[in-house]
């Protein structure tokens, strides 16, 4: 007793620190109101006065310089905005984020023209509701770019007193009715009218700060308001963890600088004050939470979990659910429960005592919901609105209990993605629902009930969970009769008709699969003398003319002491062997017919275990298990004291080998599920820190793991030697689900998304530059491809002109794809910051790059760059990816041309297409061999897309955001950080190597998935031992050192491209190279593609433009070749108007001489060069805009016929 009096008396002596600590830091460090600033501070001062004391101010005079403060008027915003598209919130009582009546609620997001918000705003119009732009997600550079000229991106002297750029800046427009509750950020809001802010320093409640309710939250009591009026012209500066309420005493418009809070010693503090004052004083007064998960949404089929916690043990309580259907009807369900001894509640697990239902029914509250009208059902009509079902914790049983806590639950009836097509066909009244993705689904036609109507909501379940389903209305629904006298069963046919002609529903096919196994046998003894040993290879090679089969034998000299000798090598294709039928071959070993190798080959059915493969008929990737080895070290102490480098070891594993040390406990390994996988020990031996002879074995044979149960732990005696051992616990567990690689030579589902949504545009484009009478459908739509080499700075710049030239002509939304190898991804990387970018003015960026290129380099290699890349790399490496000098160069390339402080990501591009809005960027490199030197020995086509990094040839991708992780046979081992895109773009552009040797970056991080096959390349791509699957990394390069252009992803037969702008940015010497290899390569490999014929006469006198078609073959594009010449440009300064004398320079360019400021070293222009570049290129594109209309035209007629 008197130690429980000791600790109560120390908890009230808390208790009384607590009580007193907010009016002692009050008096310390605040005054009674917020201060106003009329000098703009210095960054040191403003750190020392305000950051770290953590007040509050507002600042005068702090960006009277701004345009916004005189130019943002309505009728300007109007002007710059127009029709545009914006993010409105919209809410009936101007409540948007804010608690409303014990509920934390959020806006309905409506996408409106901005003029449209503005007639509302002006109350020229009256619907019913508050409106309010207020997105809080960088919305003024995401959603208002065209407003970023009249204000800074960031405060300049806070981001220097605060070590840091703003995390958002928000634009925020709206009405006096709009408000925002309680609740505490880290921000500066710049007004530009008025605003009132009250901030409490106090816990977030849920309670209006004009009117609390200090019965139900009597310690607000305690709570010290502070009110402002922030004017028009002021800022105010809102420190981290003080909790504030706006309020608008008109119309506002508002900047908002977020810099996200530091976490540190400050923070620790508020929290472990938080948690003080939140301690139970009683017994118990912990805070009663309700959970139900999954929080927030879920569809409507899905199970949920509901918990109390923070109960009382043993109290008794209700629990209530409560929604309203479609029409209104308000349905309820309550069940009385009485918590643990630890008081919770899981209703998976507790009994309900009394109420709707009784007993452990973990969706009781669901199931038992019930209206209070007699005969009412509870039913979906809308499916596109979810229902929204509130959870209530009550004291006591009864409804008329002390409300503990409540929360809100939305069931979907659609899930993210699923298409809701509404079908009108001839006589169908029916509704069509399509899972996200590409398909194919089981399809399913569902009819529901005899009630009548169009009833959709277990179709769009279905359709949320992977089918195709139809749902029919066969009565009583618009034109259908109400009682018919009978039912037409053609009705029903059609409706399935309907449904099988769906491109995403497949038949059900049955398909067999057989596996073979190869079996050789040596015949023939070996030539006297030597020691052989064979090593058999299957591997399947693919040219486009056929597929084989290749088996390669490798003959070698056996020796114990050095590696052995590779004598020979023969390759046999097994399609010559049939099943259960023996094939004896010879094989000459040398020209002069001594010495032969006799071989017998059979063919059978393998016996045993089936394995699921699975393969696109290219690559295999065969099922993984995986070991998990426990050791206790306590009880090997011994043995690990006598061998100090003992290894773990599973032959041809992911791991390989794993070194044991005093704090290992627990290892992994991953292998091939059906192999003979063995574990092993062996001592490593060193000398000097060096490897002496090798690993010793350890004698022992080591546990079979074919013998281990699946899924079971095992108890194994490892053995070192005769006298020790390793005491272990061994478990297999089997690896099987979804591959992370996909082995498809087709698109994936987001580009085939990507090209649904482009089609509309690019339709839309050409009826408007074509002049077209009607519509074109979607399979009429041609595909338009922009291709652009490499070329250093000079192509970076030149891709700008004629981007700019096809902006100009209403041409670039004609273009699906733009590809890019070298210095033209330089240009890409640049624009797809911007998710945009087609729709604005190219003249922007245009002129940020003209910057970049006309200032000094040398800014790259000052001493503080030098740090910059060293922390990188650093950084780089830390995270796990190998560091090389293409790493270097590709932040110097960062520093130079680009917005080095950005951390964008290949991924981030997939918001630029998100909605079709530009064309899909698609970047080549070369994949090429470590220990070759020069790419003419082997070299084949790497792509990247926002979606995928992948090889064609292969027909295996990975999703963007999981290049440079480690792989094994198809699945993610190690999944890596993203790289930032400058180090792609070091990859995509070494352009200073004199050979594949200078530059190779071999991404040791990304190993190579699969078990493989191969499919075409070069000619030296033949040798199975040469294929990429067998290398466990890559070798990555600019495309330029094989041929220099972006072409091969076009390619592929799946993305059907009709026509290809190709831009070549070439000098004089070469300009022609890149068309005519590209042209030789589709031919040897059989790749649709117009002859290139040039005479000597185009290459003397070059035109500014080629047209290449193949008439006779539809497959082939049409291909529009511009390469870098200036012909008529030197008299004409645009299309038909004629260069003045003084004007002539203008049109001059020196593409030929050694002083050509447009070598491939040049990395810097004056802003003349520059200019002349971009209107060159910009030129030469609108003077032959008639053979772009025309191939156009003819991709159109092609198309339709």
């Amino acid at each position: 007793m008197a130690a429980a009096g000791t600790e109560e008396e120390a908890l009230r002596a808390v208790r009384r620190c607590l009580a007193s600590f907010p009016a002692e830091a009050r008096e310390l460090g605040l005054t009674e109101s917020v201060p106003h600033l009329d000098i703009l501070p210095s960054p040191l001062e403003f750190y020392r006065e305000w950051v770290c004391p953590n007040k509050p101010c507002v600042i005068r005079n702090a960006f009277s310089h701004w345009p916004a403060l005189k130019k943002w008027t309505l009728p300007y915003l109007r002007e710059i905005m127009s029709s545009k598209l914006v993010s409105v919130a919209v809410t009936p009582n101007g409540y948007a984020d804010a608690v409303y009546q014990d509920w934390f609620v959020m806006p309905e997001e409506r996408r409106m023209p901005f003029s449209a918000f503005l007639d509302i705003v002006e109350k020229k119009v009256a619907p019913p509701g508050v409106f309010y732009v207020q997105k809080q997600c960088s919305n003024l550079t995401e959603e208002f770019p065209e407003l970023l000229g009249d204000v800074e991106p960031d405060i300049p002297w806070m981001s220097e007193a605060l070590g840091k750029k703003p995390d958002a800046v928000n634009f925020w427009l709206g009405e006096s009715s709009a408000v925002t509750s309680c609740m505490y950020q880290v921000l500066n809001i710049v007004c530009l009218s008025e605003t009132r802010v009250s901030s409490p320093q106090v816990p977030w409640i849920p309670l209006d700060p004009l009117n609390p309710d200090l019965e139900r939250y009597p310690e607000y009591a305690q709570a010290k308001s502070f009110q402002c009026v922030v004017k028009a012209g002021e800022m105010l500066y809102l420190p981290s963890l003080w909790f504030h309420h706006v309020q608008q005493s008109h119309g506002c418009i508002a900047v908002n600088y977020w810099y996200d809070m530091e976490y540190d010693l400050k923070y620790s503090y508020y929290q472990l004050l938080d948690s003080l004052t939140k301690a139970p004083s009683r017994p118990h007064t912990m805070a009663v939470k309700l959970l139900v998960l999954p929080a927030g949404r879920c569809l409507h089929d899905e199970p949920v979990q509901v918990k109390v916690e923070g109960l009382s043990p043993l109290q008794e309580v209700t629990l209530r659910a409560s929604l309203q259907d479609d029409h209104g009807e308000l349905f309820q369900s309550f069940a009385y429960y009485r918590a643990g001894s630890s008081g919770e509640l899981d209703l998976s697990v507790s009994a309900s005592l009394g109420g709707s239902y009784s007993g452990v029914e973990p969706m009781g509250l669901l199931w038992s919901l019930a209206s209070q009208s007699p005969n009412k059902r509870l039913a979906k009509r809308d499916v596109l609105n979810p229902f929204r079902v509130t959870y209530a914790v009550h004291e006591g049983r009864g409804a008329d209990g002390r409300v503990l806590d409540t929360c809100t639950s939305e069931r979907w009836f659609l899930a993210e993605g699923v298409e809701r097509i509404p079908v009108r066909e001839g006589r169908l009244r029916a509704t069509l629902f399509l899972p996200p993705g590409p398909g194919p689904f089981p399809g399913l036609l569902d009819l529901y009930g005899t009630g009548g109507g169009l009833v959709e909501f277990r179709a769009s379940l279905l359709a949320s969970r992977g089918f195709v389903t139809l749902a029919l209305a066969y009565l009583a629904y618009e034109d259908l009769p109400s009682h018919p006298e009978f039912l037409e069963l053609e009705y029903f046919g059609e409706a399935v008709t309907f449904l099988r002609k769906q491109q995403k529903v497949r038949d059900l096919i049955k398909v067999t699969d057989e596996v073979w196994q190869v079996t050789e046998q040596i015949i023939s003894p070996a030539p006297r003398g030597w020691n052989c040993a064979i090593f058999v290879t299957i591997l399947h090679t693919m040219d486009t003319l056929r597929h084989q089969n290749i088996l390669e034998l490798k003959l070698y000299d056996r020796d114990t002491i050095t590696k052995d000798d590779l004598l020979f090598t023969v390759t046999y294709d097994i399609a010559k062997v049939r099943l259960g039928k023996t094939v004896c071959e010879n094989f000459l070993l040398n020209s002069e017919g001594q010495g032969t190798l006799e071989v017998e080959f059979r063919m059978e059915t393998i016996s045993g275990d089936f394995e699921r493969l699975v393969t696109n008929g290219i690559l295999v990737a065969r099922e993984v298990s995986s070991l998990e080895v426990q050791m206790d070290t306590w009880r090997n102490e011994e043995c690990l004291k006598k061998h100090k480098n003992i290894e773990l070891m599973v032959k041809e594993s992911f791991e390989g080998a794993q070194k044991i040390t005093q704090d290992s406990k627990k290892f992994h390994f991953h292998y091939m599920k059906n192999r003979e996988p063995t574990l092993k020990a062996k001592i490593k031996n060193h000398f000097s820190g060096k490897k002496l002879f090798g690993d010793s074995a350890t004698g022992c044979q080591g546990v079979s793991l074919k013998s281990l149960p699946m899924g079971k732990y095992t108890k194994i005696a490892l053995g070192i030697t005769k006298n020790s051992g390793l005491e272990l616990e061994l478990k297999v567990n089997d690896c099987s689900g979804d591959l992370d690689v996909r082995l498809e030579c087709g698109l994936c589902g987001a580009e085939q998304d990507f090209l649904s949504k482009r089609k509309k545009v690019v339709a839309s484009a050409l009826k408007r530059v074509l002049a077209l009478d009607g519509e074109l459908r979607g399979h009429q739509v041609p595909v338009v491809a922009v291709m652009a080499t490499g070329g250093g700075a000079r192509a970076m710049s030149a891709l700008y002109g004629h981007l700019l030239a096809l902006q100009k002509l209403k041409l670039l939304d004609c273009v699906t794809y733009l590809t890019g190898a070298s210095g033209s991804t330089w240009t890409m990387r640049s624009l797809y910051e911007d998710t945009d970018w087609s729709q604005k003015n190219l003249m922007p960026p245009i002129g940020k790059a003209r910057e970049r290129m006309a200032r000094s380099k040398s800014h790259a290699f000052s001493l503080e760059a030098l740090k910059h890349y060293d922390g990188e790399l650093k950084r780089r490496a830390l995270e796990g990816h190998s560091v090389s000098f293409t790493d270097v160069w590709s932040l110097i390339i960062d520093r130079m041309f680009h917005d080095e402080q950005k951390d964008d990501k290949l991924s981030d591009q997939q918001e630029a297409v998100s909605h079709g809005q530009n064309p899909l960027p698609i970047y080549v490199a070369l994949n090429v061999k470590e220990d070759t030197q020069s790419t003419c020995e082997f070299k084949e086509w790497c792509e990247f897309s926002p979606y995928e990094v992948g090889f064609p040839k292969y027909g295996a991708f990975i999703r963007s955001e999981d290049f440079g992780s480690d792989f094994f046979l198809g699945r993610l081992m190690k999944k890596r950080p993203e790289s930032k895109i400058c180090y792609l773009e070091g990859v995509w552009s070494n352009i200073f190597s004199l050979n594949v040797m200078d530059v190779w970056n071999a991404y040791n991080s990304l190993k190579w998935p699969f078990s493989g096959k191969e499919q075409h390349g070069g000619p030296l791509d033949q040798r199975p031992n040469h294929l990429t699957p067998l290398e466990k990394q890559l070798c990555l390069v600019d495309a330029g050192y094989f041929i220099n252009t972006s072409c091969p992803p076009l390619f592929r037969k799946e993305r059907n491209v009709d026509v290809i702008l190709s831009l070549d940015y070439n000098l004089s010497e070469t300009r022609f190279h890149s068309i005519e290899q590209t042209g030789k390569y589709c031919s040897e490999q059989g790749i649709p593609f117009p002859k290139i014929e040039l005479t000597d006469e185009d290459k003397e006198n070059p035109k500014e433009c080629y047209v290449f078609e193949d008439k006779e073959n539809p497959d082939a594009p049409i291909v529009l070749h511009f390469p870098l010449v200036n012909i008529s440009f030197k008299e004409y300064k645009s299309p038909g108007i004629k260069r003045t004398a003084a004007e002539m320079a203008q049109g001059e360019l020196d593409f030929a001489s050694l002083m050509s400021p447009y070598n491939m070293t040049d990395l810097t222009y004056t802003e003349d060069e520059f200019d002349k570049l971009i209107n060159m290129s910009d030129y030469n594109i609108q003077n032959n805009r008639e053979l772009v209309l025309r191939a156009l035209r003819a991709a159109v007629e092609r198309r339709r016929h």
